[in-house]
């Protein structure tokens, strides 16, 4: 490699660096104003699930069971939120991964609903999945988009055609540990709850509950409700973790990229040195050839 070459490769990799570093500033932006969004959806969420919990402590006190249907031979849908940019590391791959170990631990039909198109690719050709319906980007996925979704899958849920709903999503620990996992939305699960709101005694405050249910309506509502606001702050809490990988991304690669400058400018300092060194002892031996 001449040295003209060389200053070709710098210029290339300057240019790639320049690249990555907008890109993570955008990244970095982009993170903030998503995590506020998460927060306002997680607070969401956590309201609706403290009246959930409420009112599954009102069940228990009048000994009746749960308006929640179980279609055990039916198929379940599964909501796999992927990203629909690139630049962002093995994010996808770790999604996929994730997808085909639980693909390998289930025995049943499983009906899939992808958000952002990235791993679709993937999913028709490596696990030669049917795709249910496909959103292609998160833009496309509105709050109304979001109440249409889940509202269909509910209906589907109560009159027997599927047996339940899951969520493969990227959950944020922190800026650097980002981990792939499925959480289920349907059927409904007590565990998800909030325990210290699930006692009566802490509810009414030692009183007794002075009114009785008399129809599920209500439940049925707050349950549509729960759901919606879950899948809203999984949604907002992966939209977070693709940004983090997408920044933390980027500036590997910046710093890939100073090393490979590093590296290249050695590279060019030697070969110009040395092309001086050989100009120089070409002038010289030329000198004292005229000089004998």
């Amino acid at each position: 490699m001449n040295l003209k070459e060389l200053r070709a490769r710098q210029k290339s990799v300057q240019s790639i660096k320049k690249l990555t570093g907008a890109l993570k500033m955008v990244s970095r932006s982009k993170l903030g104003k998503a995590q506020a969004q998460w927060r306002q959806a997680k607070d969401s969420f956590d309201n609706i699930n403290v009246l959930m919990s409420k009112l599954v402590a009102l069940y228990r006190w009048h000994q009746k069971d749960l308006p929640v249907p179980s279609n055990a031979q039916a198929p379940k849908v599964l909501i796999v939120l992927s990203s629909d940019r690139g630049f962002c590391g093995n994010f996808n791959n770790r999604l996929l991964q994730a997808l085909r170990t639980y693909l390998q631990q289930t025995f049943y039909d499983i009906q899939v609903i992808t958000i952002g198109h990235k791993i679709l690719p993937a999913l028709k050709k490596d696990l030669s999945i049917s795709v249910m319906e496909s959103i292609h980007s998160f833009k496309d996925f509105s709050y109304s988009h979001a109440g249409h979704l889940l509202e269909k899958l509910y209906l589907s849920y109560i009159q027997g055609h599927i047996r339940g709903c899951s969520v493969l999503s990227m959950r944020y620990h922190n800026s650097l540990t980002q981990e792939p996992e499925i959480c289920s939305l349907l059927p409904f699960d007590t565990s998800s709850l909030k325990e210290e709101h699930a006692s009566l005694a802490q509810w009414f405050s030692g009183t007794v509950p002075v009114f009785e249910i008399e129809n599920d309506q209500f439940f049925h509502e707050t349950l549509r409700l729960f759901f919606f606001s879950e899948l809203t702050s999984l949604a907002k809490e992966h939209l977070v973790s693709e940004h983090n990988a997408r920044m933390m991304a980027m500036d590997n690669a910046s710093e890939n990229a100073d090393n490979m400058l590093g590296e290249l400018e050695k590279q060019y300092n030697y070969l110009r040195q040395s092309s001086i060194t050989k100009e120089l002892v070409e002038i010289i031996s030329g000198a004292q050839a005229l000089e004998g």
